[in-house]
Order: structure tokens, then sequence, then C-alpha cells
């Protein structure tokens, strides 16, 4: 079955549009040729979205694009105070710096270095 990828253009630009778990669900029901053709469909749009220098990509999108719009005070953080935008930003920082101090951090590390941060800041 042959796709015309400009016919199919807007029906991906919809799926992209439509939440994680309304997707699934969608794809759960599709029958499996269906569903394969969907995801082989939609990969190439979903990988050329996606930054490859992202700053914050250790953290989950949603994170990354708050911390990414407190950086450059965009409309997403226009509802988060100056201080807790800074704080957000300071945290990120000391989660990097020991990233390159001790490779990958463990979870309890990293936990310590938050809660350092915030000690420091009362």
């Amino acid at each position: 079955m042959s796709v015309d990828a400009q016919a199919i253009a807007p029906l991906l630009q919809e799926w992209r549009m439509l939440s994680v778990g309304d997707r699934k669900g969608i794809l759960r029901r599709l029958p499996s040729e269906q569903r394969l053709l969907l995801q082989r469909l939609a990969a190439p749009a979903e990988e050329a979205e996606a930054p490859q220098d992202q700053l914050y990509r250790g953290y989950s999108t949603w994170l990354g694009e708050l911390l990414e719009a407190c950086e450059n005070g965009t409309a997403k953080a226009t509802h988060i105070k100056p201080a807790a935008r800074r704080a957000l930003l300071d945290a990120h920082e000391q989660a990097a710096s020991l990233v390159e101090k001790t490779g990958k951090p463990s979870l309890t590390e990293h936990a310590r270095s938050l809660l350092q941060s915030w000690k420091d800041r009362l």
C-alpha cells in the first residue's frame, strides 16, 4: 500500500498533537498491519521534531521544556515566580555539575545534592 506523504501530513500533524495515552489507545485498537504502517510513518516526523543537541535531554520532555522556558523567559514560564525559576535552573546546574564530576550520579547522590541546594537557600 503506497502512501502519499503530502496527503498524510495533516493526519500526522493531528497524531502528534494527541496525548501519549490517546496514541497508545488508538494503536491498541488498530489491526497490526495498520498499526505498523502508522508507526513507520510517524517515526521520521517524531525524530525530526526531537532536537539532537537538546541541553535538557536527560529530563522528561515536560521538565526539559519547562527548564528551557525558564532560561529563555518564554510564555510557558510566565506563571512561575522568578525565585522558583532561578531555583529550577540552579538545581539543573548542580545536577549537571554532579554528572560532570562523577559520571552518572546515583539517585541518592542526586537527591542529596538537591536537598543540599534547598538547605542552602533557607
